[in-house]
């Protein structure tokens, strides 16, 4: 049987369809403190009213607004961005526009980006237009920004330098160098998440991820964790905002990908 799950802020939906493309559908409360609890009990809601067992759930397909709703409520965890050198506030400056609601208020601004300015710190390095090295990495500078982020106790860290999508050599050693001075820090790089041209779009893209990261895997392992116990024949897929469905290992390291997954 494949399973379609969407948990909402009050109720937790399921579908099923068999073998002999017949439909069940049932509804059951979202269980908010851990939502895998209300997604485990709507698949047993939904196998007993088609009349079929554990072993018939071969396939979960689950939307999810857990990343959705952190990054609205700015419920994601501490996160620190390193940019080229001379490149630390371009998620701030973005595309200077203003936002559609306040072209001729004021008093409305954009909303403050997810990394303040003390932490958004800069490498020294640059990679050319054509993906050349024009300034080789400077891995002092790279453990140095370890250092603060150490210090201001972030739990992810995004990197973005320029040019990473023709040549992500830098910032797949400073993932590296990070990874070894922030243990149990998450790092994610530009290159991995959203190898594309358009700094600004590349840095929030990343800065999102990481700023989710922690909270979409914690949430995807404990869900795992239920249904390896309770379904062991099923595979789980998430929904991404494009409409597709990705495996849970994949989502641990694409939770930008889940924003929007759910609605």
């Amino acid at each position: 049987m494949r399973i379609g799950i969407d948990v909402g802020g009050t109720f937790t939906d399921v579908i099923g369809i068999d073998s002999e493309a017949r439909v069940t559908v049932r509804k059951t409360y979202t269980t908010p403190a851990d939502p895998s609890e209300g997604v485990v009990t709507g698949i047993a809601k939904l196998l007993s009213a088609a009349g079929a067992t554990a072993r018939d759930a071969e396939l979960v397909v689950h939307g999810t607004t857990i990343g959705t709703n952190a990054l609205l409520t700015r419920n994601g965890v501490r996160t620190g961005l390193l940019t080229t050198a001379g490149f630390r506030d371009v998620l701030e400056i973005g595309r200077v526009q203003r936002p559609a609601a306040g072209l001729y208020d004021i008093n409305v601004d954009n909303p403050p980006p997810l990394v303040p300015r003390a932490l958004r710190l800069e490498a020294v390095e640059r990679v050319g237009s054509k993906g050349e090295v024009v300034t080789p990495l400077d891995e002092a500078s790279v453990r140095a920004a370890a250092e603060v982020f150490r210090r201001e106790k972030v739990r992810a860290v995004a990197v973005c330098f320029l040019f990473s999508f023709l040549n992500p050599a830098h910032e797949k050693r400073a993932r590296e160098i990070l990874a070894k001075e922030l243990p149990g820090v998450y790092v994610a790089i530009s290159s991995d998440v959203c190898p594309e041209f358009r700094e600004f779009e590349r840095s929030s893209t990343v800065v999102i991820s990481a700023y989710l990261a922690p909270i979409v895997e914690s949430y995807v392992e404990r869900l795992s964790k239920r249904l390896g116990e309770s379904y062991p024949a099923t595979q789980l897929r998430l929904v991404q905002a494009n409409g597709g469905a990705m495996r849970a290992a994949a989502a641990k390291g694409r939770a930008v990908h889940l924003v929007n997954s759910g609605p």
